[in-house]
Formats: C-alpha cells, sequence, structure tokens
C-alpha cells in the first residue's frame, strides 16, 4: 500500500507531460523482454537498457545510435515511439552534443523526417520534432537541419497546426488548441534555433512559402488572450526576428516592400525611438540555442 502510494505521489508532482510517453514509463528490465518478443537482437535490446541506466556514451561507442536511427525505419509503431523517446534523451543537452554529430552521421535527419512526414499517430510526432530540437542547439547541424527538415517541418507540422491555411469554419476550432500543441512548439523551439546560422539560412526560411504567414498567424491569434506569454509564441516571435536580421542589405530592392509590410504588422514604427531602435528594439546578445527539456 505504501509503495502505491509512493508512486501515485511521484505521478503527480512530475505532472501529465511527463509520464504520457511509453519511453518514459518504461521498466528497464521489462523492455528487454518486450523488443525480444518482437524480434529484436538481444543486443539491441540490452545497448536501450543501457540508455534508461544513463550511459549514454557506450550506446554511441558501441554503434547504438546506428541501431536506434535504423528503428525509424520499422512497421511498429511501439518501436517507433521507444526510438524517437531513446534518441530525444540521448541527443539532449550540450554535453550530449557528440552524440548529435553521430545521429546525423548515421543519416538520422532524413530518418527523423521521413517518419515525421508518414506518420499520424501525435505521440510519435511529438517524439520527433522534440529529437529534431534538440539538434538544433548544436551549431554544426543547423545548416543540415535547414537543408533536410525545414519543408517538412513547415509543411507538415507548423502550417497546419497555426491554423493559418484552413477554412474559415475550422479556424475557430484550430485556435482553441493551437497553443497547446506541443508539435508546433518543439517545431517553432526548432526553427528558432536554426534560424541564427547565417545568412544561408534566413534566405531558405525567407523564401519558404507558407512560413512567415503561419508564424505571423499564431502571433496574431494570441493578441489579447493569455496565450500571449507562451512558448510557441516567444518561438515565432524570435524566429521572426532572426529573419529580419539584414533584411534591406541580403534582400533585393523588389523584395523591401514587404519587409515594411512586416514591421507594420508586429510593431509600432511610429516615434523617436521606434525609429533609432527598429522594429524589434536594441540589438542584444544573442542567446545560446535551447534544447527541448527531456522528461
Amino acid at each position: 500500500m505504501r509503495r502505491t502510494l509512493q508512486a501515485v505521489k511521484l505521478r503527480k508532482a512530475a505532472g501529465p507531460d511527463s509520464v504520457r510517453t511509453a519511453f518514459n514509463s518504461i521498466i528497464p528490465h521489462k523492455l528487454v523482454d518486450k523488443l525480444r518478443d518482437i524480434g529484436l537482437p538481444l543486443s539491441t535490446c540490452m545497448w536501450t537498457h543501457s540508455l534508461l541506466s544513463g550511459r549514454s556514451w557506450r550506446i554511441r561507442r558501441q554503434g547504438g545510435i546506428q541501431l536506434l536511427v535504423d528503428l525509424l525505419d520499422h512497421r511498429m509503431t511501439d518501436v517507433h515511439r521507444s526510438a524517437c523517446g531513446a534518441l530525444r534523451n540521448l541527443v539532449y543537452g550540450k554535453a550530449n552534443d557528440d552524440n548529435k554529430i553521430a545521429l546525423k552521421n548515421c543519416g538520422g535527419i532524413p530518418a527523423l523526417v521521413r517518419l515525421l512526414r508518414k506518420t499520424t499517430d501525435l505521440e510519435i510526432r511529438e517524439l520527433l520534432t522534440g529529437v529534431l530540437w534538440n539538434l538544433s542547439s548544436c551549431d554544426a547541424l543547423k545548416m543540415p537541419i535547414i537543408q533536410d527538415a525545414l519543408a517538412v517541418l513547415t509543411n507538415a507540422v507548423i502550417i497546419p497546426h497555426s491554423g493559418w491555411d484552413t477554412s474559415p469554419h475550422t479556424q475557430e476550432d484550430r485556435k482553441l488548441h493551437l497553443h497547446s500543441s506541443q508539435v508546433l512548439r518543439n517545431a517553432t523551439g526548432c526553427l528558432r534555433n536554426v534560424s541564427s546560422a547565417g545568412e544561408e539560412s534566413r534566405r531558405r526560411m525567407r523564401e519558404c512559402e507558407g512560413l512567415t504567414d503561419a508564424l505571423l498567424y499564431v502571433i496574431q491569434t494570441a493578441l489579447g488572450s493569455s496565450e500571449i506569454d507562451s512558448k510557441t509564441v516567444e518561438n515565432c516571435v524570435c524566429i521572426l526576428r532572426n529573419l529580419s536580421y539584414r533584411l534591406a542589405a541580403e534582400t533585393s530592392h523588389s523584395h523591401q516592400g514587404g519587409s515594411e509590410e512586416l514591421d507594420g504588422l508586429l510593431c509600432d514604427t511610429g516615434g523617436k525611438d521606434a525609429e533609432s531602435s527598429g522594429c524589434w528594439g536594441k540589438k542584444k546578445k544573442k542567446k545560446k540555442g535551447h534544447d527541448q527539456v527531456t522528461r
């Protein structure tokens, strides 16, 4: 009875989001049995078991990251869920940058994108975008993410989850769920990090059809509501801020009218302070990229 009460207290303290994914609720020794039941090699099971025990460096050295990436193409949804959860934790934090590079070298980014494009499982989509968000804090991976994942993140996540490109009959319903979307929060967090990768990344993101419109729509729907302080809105504003950096110098004269329109949508450009500081205020020291918090 005492153990049961302790388990309930732990679950309440952790919150609903932290116990929602299958990966976080797996008991290591039971995981081995389950993976063996579906025909996976014992070595793969034990590598994953080691991951749950906090020995992520050993997983990388013994080739476990490649095995986990390969599981993203497995036919079973439960395998996708566990592999994505394991990869998300393996690449969390600055201390795991070596794991992030290893995942990229294993073809991990295209594999993540393939699964994101085809899966309809919301939990797996949350995990996939969480892995990409964690990867995006590594400077060496920002351009590879732009090259391999930008289009899919925009067209399969940000535009549909923002509600921008939907019929008037469904827009109101979309707004209700917009800022509670973990998938949207993860995707915008990823693009927030990669938008600081330099001129080429800014150019590609500016030219990505529908991206700016969807980000603006997220901000617009949050105005005047409690959602204005959400992490998703913060990510969207920071992406647009980064994309506006050196806009006049990096775009042709014919596109400068569009930047003036963007300034008018997001802020009041009148007054002396606005003229001296610009649309986004005075320049501040750039913050480092952030990972999605592992649960």
